[in-house]
């Protein structure tokens, strides 16, 4: 079901289908980069390429150390979507985690869980990343980390809602089981005690009889 929705929508919307273009167009840049980038993006010509406007040997010109622009956008959008996809693999990661532990538990477990995500809600979010990033080594995968930490606590909320509400509705599926069942034993019960009574009662109304 879920699939046939995605797939009609990937028909339909324009929007949608320019989107994953523009995705899958620059995860391809980024793979290829070695190989499409036209000059080395570390290194740069102060002397002869100097804030050179875009033409046709520089596409997007240069820096103010002479590197090509166009080879530096190519391998920046490798460290950028690396660090988009881990960070936020480690948020969804700690939310999921996280919000399924206080939804399940509940009490002062689910109290100390909302209270943490309250507290990483309230600083903002820029601030709170280069204060961790002055605390420690700055790093690609202290950024990870840093990024995936800050980010958990909107995705613990809604996990925690879903199995809350799944929780609910699991309580009322097994009450009603149990009420099922419960009136079930109870006639059970009644049917066997008045059949029960019967066959008592027979040989006292036949002894009566031949009296």
């Amino acid at each position: 079901m879920r699939q046939s929705v995605l797939a009609d929508r990937l028909r339909r919307d324009r929007f949608f289908q320019l989107g994953l273009l523009f995705i899958a167009l620059l995860v391809v840049a980024a793979l290829f980069a070695p190989w499409l980038a036209p000059h080395n993006p570390l290194t740069g010509d102060l002397k002869g390429a100097y804030l050179v406007k875009p033409g046709t040997r520089y596409l997007l010109g240069t820096d103010t150390q002479g590197r090509d622009i166009l080879s530096r956008v190519l391998y920046g959008a490798r460290i950028s979507l690396s660090v988009g996809l881990i960070s936020q693999s480690v948020a969804v990661t700690l939310g999921v985690l996280l919000g399924l532990v206080a939804g399940y538990y509940g009490r002062w477990v689910d109290a100390l869980v909302m209270r943490l995500a309250d507290i990483t809600l309230a600083f903002p979010t820029l601030l709170l990343l280069v204060a961790i990033a002055a605390a420690v080594k700055p790093s690609l995968p202290v950024i990870f980390v840093v990024i995936g930490v800050v980010g958990w606590a909107g995705m613990a909320r809604l996990v925690r809602s879903q199995v809350l509400v799944l929780v609910i509705l699991a309580a009322a599926m097994l009450s009603t089981l149990q009420a099922r069942e419960l009136s079930a034993a109870l006639s059970t019960t009644l049917r066997y005690a008045a059949a029960s009574s019967s066959v008592s009662s027979c040989p006292a109304s036949a002894g009566t009889t031949s009296k």
